[in-house]
């Protein structure tokens, strides 16, 4: 156990955190959970920052799988249809996910992602019809290739004859996801949500919508995402050289913090802004924030530590003799580049 357990005014505490009587527990839970109803990872988030006892983790689960009002809200996994898995692809480049997403004050933005790589392309267009995308398919394969298999929800656009001719022609086959079902174009869909968060942080002030677009499509293109083994540009060929230090995947849900004196609020990180800065997204409404590396942690995932907070900045550890302060690494992509280090531990 690394922090000893205490009494504070007749209450038992683990560090900072109340470690409730057995009896109380489930009260404790009811009190994080009935508000919002949020699902178990929330919830375990919201509770591990007041208190802590050994199993809290399977007693929120628990607690929330039997929440008659949650089952009320949220249908149960069994009366859901079994939906499309799409196979697992070696190559990249070899199927490529399609669809729109409209930013609000900067419109529409035509949005590719590979299948095996995650390699994003975000094109802004000033409409979306089948000649433009068009237009835009044929700029992008005249510089990564004609994929073999261009995948698109059922819009109007998508469906054009003269487009899905021109896609046979020149060797794509094209598939439909079926109607009113757009999680079978789940990759995707995840990509125009993950672009869209991005872009809730541009200020025209700060620079042109090209430029801050840029900047976000190559913070994401240096950095692995989604469990894969490499980043997007690494898995097409060749790691391209980034200016940054990025540790965070983008979209990861971190710890922040504006000063010491506060309490950390979850956010998701964005990108990164400057040499010691990112911007990160937080609250319901995701407004954006300029916060310095030494302002936010990675929370820890549902399989780690009940630890309200990371220690330090996430960086890759070697194993060491006990007692011995741990060896870091950077976690860059940008091998060759001296590593810049960031952040003081909190106090």
């Amino acid at each position: 156990m690394r922090e000893l357990l205490s009494v504070e005014n007749g209450v038992l505490c683990r560090g900072d955190l109340i470690v409730p009587p057995s009896g109380l527990r489930m009260r404790v839970i009811d009190a994080v959970h009935g508000d919002v109803h949020g699902g178990v990872t929330a919830t375990r988030n919201r509770l591990k920052l007041e208190a802590w006892w050994p199993g809290y983790c399977e007693d929120v689960e628990r607690y929330v799988k039997r929440c008659s009002k949650c089952a009320k809200l949220k249908p149960s996994a069994s009366n859901l249809k079994q939906t499309h898995t799409w196979p697992a692809e070696d190559l990249p480049w070899s199927r490529v996910h399609m669809d729109h997403g409209h930013v609000p004050g900067v419109g529409w933005l035509l949005i590719l992602v590979d299948a095996f790589s995650g390699w994003p392309e975000a094109v802004r267009v000033a409409d979306r019809s089948a000649r433009t995308v068009k237009s835009v398919l044929r700029n992008v394969f005249s510089r990564l290739g004609v994929p073999q298999v261009l995948v698109s929800d059922n819009a109007a656009e998508f469906g054009d004859q003269e487009l899905c001719d021109w896609l046979r022609h020149i060797g794509c086959r094209v598939l439909k996801t079926p109607p009113y079902h757009p999680e079978s174009n789940g990759a995707a869909e995840r990509m125009v949500q993950t672009v869209k968060r991005g872009l809730k942080a541009f200020r025209k002030e700060r620079s042109s919508f090209d430029a801050f677009l840029a900047k976000l499509l190559l913070s994401y293109r240096t950095i692995p995402h989604a469990g894969r083994s490499g980043s997007p540009s690494a898995l097409m060929g060749r790691q391209i050289r980034s200016p940054f230090t990025t540790r965070f995947e983008s979209d990861a849900p971190v710890w922040y913090r504006a000063a010491p004196t506060q309490q950390p609020t979850g956010a998701r990180f964005v990108m990164q802004e400057g040499a010691n800065t990112a911007i990160v997204v937080k609250g319901p409404e995701e407004v954006p924030v300029l916060a310095h590396f030494d302002q936010i942690r990675q929370q820890p995932s549902e399989m780690e530590s009940s630890e309200s907070m990371p220690e330090r900045i996430p960086v890759a550890e070697e194993a060491t003799p006990t007692g011995a302060e741990p060896l870091r690494r950077s976690a860059r992509s940008n091998l060759g580049v001296p590593p810049v280090r960031y952040g003081q531990e909190f106090p």
